[in-house]
């Protein structure tokens, strides 16, 4: 009797783990066959994986970003949230205790609400920490929170440039990533860009620094009291790394957050750069630091890694052209990387500049996609960034409703769009001109893909 009742409550006990960890129906559809990566192309005949990306995987651009969209989106949708008002409900959020909602629940009304959804699952295992809006001298001065800085307050303007810079907005917010663990693997800080007309100073700081105290000039004191609080935070780890993120003004300042923090201490290891400004603020840090920050061969594994993440014909899209950011002297350091996303579904120099839709874009063309890729690596250039765990991973069920990012159909792009680098604004009529047709690429940007460097477009207007 004893023996018939053991073996029954046996075989529930393994029926009910084949149930409860049978992998997901479309887990296992996706697991089946190997997705596309990133920057790749399968030609449909032989069903070979073709590398499409030009400069050793520097730039991809066309329908191939597409494979990136799941791992650009949840940097996008942070890149859009730290504009309020969302901003100011993340922090009331924080601070409302037992009755806090879910961070993604906030941070995705930065998002057009057809696409909220998905996107609040592509925000899975990120949640928002803490931030900082307005002027800022020193940051212990405002918050307690943050270690404080000698070296900040030493290096404090007079009182006529801080007069100026209290004008500006100067905002970030910081936002930890953990999943199923108490150590979070990542910290990105975020940077706001331009919301008001004293923001335009700051854009400009390099002819503007002498009468006022720009936002640049407030990030570069204060970046190592942002790292010493998030170094307290209760899920840091000495194997935790840090990555910057910004948009437009937002995305110049998340550069110099990588370029300056001090010597021997934690370092930022990636950019995620959007619409970015051509003003990275390098120039306000002194060689050592610089050197360090960017990184050196005679290190292992020491190289910054900065992609550039732009939108086709928005309203600075020339001065990527023109204007480089950071003069690189060795090919690695840092490693720089250009992907274009033709997404937005509104037209137009400023529309295509704004964040929101940018991101809106991107959430919405990754659901073509719905694996995790993060972009190649580039032979010889070793990074201090490492990459997401569970890449090819399922992200999140994609609704029906999907976009491929805009260009020449998939089946043409293989030819084209590797040289479908546009110069001006893109009309709907101009796209339907561009299909099927090479375009040579300017030989100023040839020069720059030469040497590595692909910086791009000043930031005016968040």
């Amino acid at each position: 009797m004893l023996r018939d009742i053991s073996t029954i409550l046996f075989l529930i006990v393994i029926t009910f783990s084949a149930l409860a960890f049978q992998q997901h129906p479309a887990t296992a559809q996706a697991s089946s066959e190997k997705p596309t990566p990133c920057g790749s192309y399968k030609e449909e005949e032989t069903g070979v994986l073709k590398d499409i990306t030009e400069d050793e995987g520097r730039v991809i651009i066309g329908q191939y970003s597409t494979r990136c969209g799941s791992y650009y989106a949840p940097y996008a949708i942070m890149a859009a949230a730290v504009y309020p008002p969302i901003s100011a409900e993340l922090e009331q959020n924080r601070r409302a205790g037992r009755n806090k909602v879910p961070d993604a629940d906030v941070a995705v009304k930065a998002l057009k609400p057809d696409n909220r959804l998905y996107a609040k699952a592509l925000l899975r295992g990120w949640s928002y920490q803490f931030g900082s809006e307005g002027y800022t001298a020193c940051l212990h001065d405002k918050d307690e929170a943050y270690p404080e800085d000698d070296a900040c307050k030493r290096s404090l303007p007079g009182r006529i440039r801080r007069l100026v810079g209290s004008y500006t907005d100067f905002a970030f917010n910081v936002w930890t990533h953990r999943r199923r663990r108490a150590s979070c693997s990542e910290v990105s800080i975020v940077f706001r860009g331009t919301t008001n007309l004293a923001d335009y100073v700051s854009s400009g700081y390099r002819y503007t620094g002498w009468v006022a105290d720009t936002g640049y000039h407030q990030l570069e004191r204060n970046i190592d009291a942002i790292i010493g609080r998030i170094a307290k935070l209760n899920c840091y780890r000495n194997e935790t790394q840090i990555v910057s993120v910004g948009h437009s003004l937002g995305a110049g300042l998340a550069e110099l957050a990588a370029f300056a923090p001090r010597v021997g201490g934690p370092r930022i290891a990636k950019v995620f750069a959007f619409n970015p400004s051509s003003e990275s603020g390098y120039k306000l840090v002194d060689q050592k630091r610089l050197a360090s920050n960017a990184g050196s061969k005679d290190e292992k594994n020491s190289s910054l890694e900065i992609d550039y993440v732009y939108h086709p014909g928005e309203i600075l899209e020339q001065e990527r052209v023109w204007i480089p950011q950071y003069p690189i002297k060795q090919r690695c350091f840092p490693l720089v990387r250009t992907v274009r996303f033709d997404v937005s579904e509104d037209r137009g120099l400023v529309a295509q500049h704004k964040i929101g839709n940018f991101a809106d874009g991107i959430v919405k063309t990754s659901m073509n996609a719905r694996t995790l890729s993060a972009p190649p690596t580039v032979s010889g250039c070793d990074t201090r960034y490492r990459r997401p765990e569970g890449e090819g991973e399922l992200v999140a069920a994609a609704p029906e409703q999907a976009i491929y990012a805009r260009g020449v159909p998939l089946a043409k792009t293989a030819a084209t769009s590797r040289y479908g680098f546009t110069s001006t604004y893109a009309t709907e009529t101009q796209i339907k001109k561009q299909e099927g047709r090479a375009f040579a690429r300017p030989a100023a940007l040839q020069r720059e893909l030469d040497i590595g460097s692909t910086f791009a477009m000043t930031g005016y207007g968040g």
